[in-house]
């Protein structure tokens, strides 16, 4: 009964939740560290971490966080000191996650308001 219910998409939906979260942990970790000389930027691959979610999702979700695909970013170019951190990239994809993470935080919550709807026979 609760596949029914709790489909892959359910599932799904609350894993990208959680890989956006770790997204978010990961550039704030990058922001706090911007004047660390030598530090190296991680960024989750989130379209393969999704990936590896739903070839799991056999009852397992949460993936361990040493098998999550973070790349290390290198610096660019023009950096003197090896920090790979670059504030307007950082930035961006603070807003790209903060936007992801809203969309699917409000399609969880419809389709939960959907089985609260069916639960109560429609009242």
């Amino acid at each position: 009964m609760s596949d029914l219910l709790f489909d892959r998409l359910h599932t799904g939906l609350g894993a990208a939740i959680d890989l956006r979260q770790k997204q978010v942990a990961l550039t704030a970790t990058n922001l706090a560290n911007a004047d660390t000389p030598g530090f190296k930027a991680k960024r989750l691959d989130f379209d393969a971490a999704l990936d590896q979610v739903f070839e799991q999702l056999d009852g397992q979700v949460a993936l361990p966080d040493a098998a999550l695909p973070i790349e290390e970013l290198a610096p660019e170019d023009w950096v003197t000191d090896g920090n790979s951190v670059v504030l307007e990239k950082e930035n961006a994809v603070m807003a790209e996650t903060f936007t992801m993470y809203s969309a699917l935080t409000t399609g969880l919550s419809k389709r939960l308001a959907l089985l609260r709807y069916a639960a109560s026979d429609g009242r």
